[in-house]
């Protein structure tokens, strides 16, 4: 992913982002399935499509702390 994919995706929506989340795990099944049958020519393919969703997770509790609401999860005090 790019410096300036980066940039415009911070402006995104929780929701667009959230997308995006279902999409790259999508595809992330799909290459792992290729991987299972011997398909898949770039291993490394794997190793970028989850930091992208790493990403796309982190710009969405970054949103989240930002506006003051919290994730699915309660923390223990």
């Amino acid at each position: 992913m790019k410096r300036d994919e980066k940039k415009s995706l911070r402006e995104a929506t929780v929701s667009e982002l959230e997308e995006k989340i279902q999409a790259a795990r999508a595809d992330l099944f799909r290459l792992r399935q290729q991987l299972r049958l011997g398909q898949l020519k770039q291993v490394s393919l794997i190793r970028e499509k989850r930091k992208e969703i790493a990403f796309y997770m982190t710009l969405i509790q970054e949103k989240r702390l930002a506006g003051g609401q919290h994730g699915p999860v309660a923390r223990k005090a």
